[in-house]
Protein backbone atom coordinates (compact mmCIF):
# COMPACT_ATOMS: atom_id res chain seq x y z
CA UNK A 1 0.00 0.00 0.00
CA UNK A 2 2.85 2.15 0.87
CA UNK A 3 4.79 1.78 -2.58
CA UNK A 4 1.91 1.88 -4.39
CA UNK A 5 1.59 6.06 -3.55
CA UNK A 6 5.49 6.18 -4.54
CA UNK A 7 5.47 4.32 -7.86
CA UNK A 8 3.57 4.80 -11.14
CA UNK A 9 3.60 1.36 -12.92
CA UNK A 10 5.78 -1.38 -12.99
CA UNK A 11 9.07 -2.57 -14.57
CA UNK A 12 11.70 -5.49 -14.27
CA UNK A 13 15.33 -4.88 -14.09
CA UNK A 14 17.63 -7.34 -12.82
CA UNK A 15 18.62 -5.71 -9.42
CA UNK A 16 17.51 -5.83 -5.66
CA UNK A 17 16.20 -3.00 -5.43
CA UNK A 18 11.52 -2.98 -4.99
CA UNK A 19 11.78 0.37 -6.85
CA UNK A 20 13.18 1.13 -10.18
CA UNK A 21 13.21 4.52 -11.81
CA UNK A 22 12.75 3.79 -15.54
CA UNK A 23 12.65 7.83 -17.56
CA UNK A 24 13.04 9.23 -14.12
CA UNK A 25 9.70 7.80 -13.11
CA UNK A 26 9.80 5.38 -9.84
CA UNK A 27 8.19 2.13 -10.40
CA UNK A 28 7.75 -1.19 -8.78
CA UNK A 29 10.43 -3.85 -9.63
CA UNK A 30 8.36 -6.79 -10.79
CA UNK A 31 11.91 -8.97 -10.65
CA UNK A 32 13.02 -11.62 -8.46
CA UNK A 33 16.17 -11.81 -7.25
CA UNK A 34 16.96 -15.42 -7.54
CA UNK A 35 17.28 -17.42 -4.04
CA UNK A 36 19.60 -19.99 -5.82
CA UNK A 37 22.98 -19.87 -5.20
CA UNK A 38 25.13 -21.11 -7.92
CA UNK A 39 28.32 -23.34 -6.91
CA UNK A 40 31.29 -24.29 -9.29
CA UNK A 41 31.28 -27.99 -10.77
CA UNK A 42 30.09 -30.53 -12.84
CA UNK A 43 26.60 -30.81 -13.42
CA UNK A 44 26.82 -34.81 -14.82
CA UNK A 45 22.53 -35.61 -14.16
CA UNK A 46 21.53 -32.12 -15.99
CA UNK A 47 23.57 -33.37 -18.45
CA UNK A 48 22.53 -36.75 -19.21
CA UNK A 49 18.48 -35.08 -19.17
CA UNK A 50 19.48 -32.61 -22.28
CA UNK A 51 21.80 -35.31 -23.83
CA UNK A 52 18.08 -37.19 -23.89
CA UNK A 53 15.90 -34.11 -24.85
CA UNK A 54 18.70 -33.72 -27.64
CA UNK A 55 18.84 -37.52 -28.99
CA UNK A 56 22.65 -37.13 -27.92
CA UNK A 57 23.24 -34.74 -31.25
CA UNK A 58 25.95 -32.81 -29.52
CA UNK A 59 24.98 -29.81 -31.88
CA UNK A 60 21.82 -29.41 -30.28
CA UNK A 61 22.70 -29.67 -27.33
CA UNK A 62 25.13 -26.90 -27.54
CA UNK A 63 22.98 -24.69 -29.07
CA UNK A 64 20.47 -25.37 -26.02
CA UNK A 65 23.21 -24.73 -23.22
CA UNK A 66 23.86 -21.12 -25.30
CA UNK A 67 20.12 -20.81 -24.79
CA UNK A 68 20.20 -21.70 -21.21
CA UNK A 69 22.36 -19.43 -20.00
CA UNK A 70 21.41 -16.00 -21.71
CA UNK A 71 17.98 -16.33 -19.15
CA UNK A 72 20.07 -15.56 -16.25
CA UNK A 73 22.85 -13.44 -18.00
CA UNK A 74 20.57 -11.16 -19.56
CA UNK A 75 16.89 -12.08 -17.70
CA UNK A 76 15.03 -9.18 -19.08
CA UNK A 77 16.02 -10.12 -22.54
CA UNK A 78 13.45 -12.13 -24.46
CA UNK A 79 14.96 -15.47 -26.46
CA UNK A 80 13.14 -13.99 -29.24
CA UNK A 81 13.50 -18.47 -30.10
CA UNK A 82 10.71 -20.90 -28.45
CA UNK A 83 12.28 -24.09 -27.63
CA UNK A 84 9.42 -27.18 -28.70
CA UNK A 85 10.53 -30.20 -27.14
CA UNK A 86 8.54 -33.16 -28.42
CA UNK A 87 8.45 -36.73 -27.34
CA UNK A 88 6.06 -39.45 -26.97
CA UNK A 89 7.84 -40.86 -23.89
CA UNK A 90 7.09 -39.76 -20.44
CA UNK A 91 9.32 -38.82 -17.36
CA UNK A 92 12.68 -38.35 -19.69
CA UNK A 93 12.54 -34.78 -18.13
CA UNK A 94 11.06 -32.30 -20.58
CA UNK A 95 9.58 -30.83 -17.76
CA UNK A 96 11.75 -31.00 -15.61
CA UNK A 97 14.70 -28.75 -17.69
CA UNK A 98 12.07 -26.32 -18.07
CA UNK A 99 11.78 -26.44 -14.24
CA UNK A 100 15.35 -26.44 -13.73
CA UNK A 101 15.51 -23.00 -15.86
CA UNK A 102 12.83 -21.62 -13.33
CA UNK A 103 15.07 -22.72 -10.72
CA UNK A 104 18.02 -20.99 -11.83
CA UNK A 105 16.82 -17.37 -12.96
CA UNK A 106 14.28 -17.47 -9.68
CA UNK A 107 10.80 -19.06 -9.15
CA UNK A 108 9.20 -15.43 -8.96
CA UNK A 109 10.70 -14.77 -12.40
CA UNK A 110 8.57 -17.86 -14.09
CA UNK A 111 5.42 -19.85 -14.10
CA UNK A 112 3.49 -22.90 -15.87
CA UNK A 113 0.68 -22.10 -18.20
CA UNK A 114 -1.94 -24.25 -19.24
CA UNK A 115 -3.71 -24.67 -22.27
CA UNK A 116 -6.83 -23.20 -20.95
CA UNK A 117 -4.41 -20.21 -19.87
CA UNK A 118 -3.03 -19.66 -23.25
CA UNK A 119 -6.85 -18.95 -24.63
CA UNK A 120 -7.96 -17.22 -21.49
CA UNK A 121 -8.58 -13.15 -22.14
CA UNK A 122 -6.86 -12.73 -19.11
CA UNK A 123 -3.19 -13.24 -19.04
CA UNK A 124 -1.19 -10.66 -16.18
CA UNK A 125 0.00 -13.82 -14.45
CA UNK A 126 2.20 -14.63 -17.64
CA UNK A 127 3.43 -11.95 -19.71
CA UNK A 128 4.72 -10.11 -16.90
CA UNK A 129 7.21 -12.81 -16.28
CA UNK A 130 10.39 -13.82 -17.40
CA UNK A 131 10.26 -17.37 -18.39
CA UNK A 132 7.28 -19.34 -19.46
CA UNK A 133 6.50 -23.14 -19.19
CA UNK A 134 4.00 -24.47 -21.30
CA UNK A 135 3.39 -28.46 -20.22
CA UNK A 136 1.27 -30.33 -22.56
CA UNK A 137 0.70 -27.58 -24.97
CA UNK A 138 -1.91 -28.69 -27.87
CA UNK A 139 -2.98 -25.58 -29.94
CA UNK A 140 -5.07 -27.64 -32.50
CA UNK A 141 -5.13 -25.80 -35.93
CA UNK A 142 -8.82 -24.47 -35.18
CA UNK A 143 -7.00 -21.85 -32.63
CA UNK A 144 -5.52 -19.44 -34.81
CA UNK A 145 -6.02 -16.53 -32.71
CA UNK A 146 -4.34 -18.36 -29.84
CA UNK A 147 -1.44 -19.73 -31.90
CA UNK A 148 -0.71 -16.11 -33.09
CA UNK A 149 -0.85 -15.00 -29.50
CA UNK A 150 2.30 -17.29 -28.85
CA UNK A 151 3.92 -15.89 -31.82
CA UNK A 152 3.67 -12.33 -30.51
CA UNK A 153 4.96 -13.74 -27.47
CA UNK A 154 7.89 -14.91 -28.40
CA UNK A 155 8.82 -11.94 -30.94
CA UNK A 156 7.43 -8.60 -30.19
CA UNK A 157 8.76 -6.15 -27.91
CA UNK A 158 5.11 -4.90 -26.59
CA UNK A 159 2.55 -7.66 -25.68
CA UNK A 160 -1.26 -6.59 -24.29
CA UNK A 161 -1.80 -7.34 -20.56
CA UNK A 162 -5.10 -7.99 -19.38
CA UNK A 163 -6.00 -8.18 -15.73
CA UNK A 164 -9.44 -8.76 -14.01
CA UNK A 165 -10.68 -5.00 -12.62
CA UNK A 166 -8.50 -3.37 -14.76
CA UNK A 167 -8.00 -1.91 -18.05
CA UNK A 168 -6.10 -3.68 -20.54
CA UNK A 169 -2.53 -2.10 -21.43
CA UNK A 170 0.74 -2.55 -23.73
CA UNK A 171 3.86 -3.90 -21.39
CA UNK A 172 7.65 -4.34 -22.61
CA UNK A 173 7.52 -8.11 -23.89
CA UNK A 174 10.51 -10.09 -21.62
CA UNK A 175 8.95 -13.56 -22.05
CA UNK A 176 11.07 -16.74 -22.88
CA UNK A 177 9.15 -19.58 -23.54
CA UNK A 178 9.71 -23.36 -23.20
CA UNK A 179 6.93 -25.58 -24.24
CA UNK A 180 6.61 -29.56 -23.87
CA UNK A 181 4.37 -31.99 -25.37
CA UNK A 182 3.76 -35.86 -25.89
CA UNK A 183 2.02 -35.34 -29.23
CA UNK A 184 4.13 -35.36 -32.52
CA UNK A 185 2.11 -32.44 -33.54
CA UNK A 186 0.64 -30.15 -30.73
CA UNK A 187 1.31 -26.68 -32.64
CA UNK A 188 1.48 -26.15 -36.35
CA UNK A 189 4.81 -24.69 -37.10
CA UNK A 190 5.38 -23.53 -40.51
CA UNK A 191 8.63 -24.05 -42.12
CA UNK A 192 11.45 -22.11 -41.78
CA UNK A 193 9.39 -20.64 -38.84
CA UNK A 194 12.52 -18.96 -36.69
CA UNK A 195 10.70 -18.39 -33.66
CA UNK A 196 10.54 -22.32 -32.53
CA UNK A 197 13.58 -24.58 -31.78
CA UNK A 198 11.75 -28.24 -31.91
CA UNK A 199 13.62 -30.87 -29.91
Amino acid sequence: HILSRQVYGFDCQSTKDQIVRKNEVPMLNLYAFPTLQPSPGKCPRIKEVLRLLCDGNKEVMKWVLNWSPALTQHPERRAMVAVVVLSPQQGIGKSLYGRLLAAIIGEGNSTVVSNKALKDSFNSHYVTKLLVLADEVAVNRGSSNTMAEVKAAITDDRVHCATPYASRTTITNRMSWWLTSNKPDPILIEKDDRRFTVL
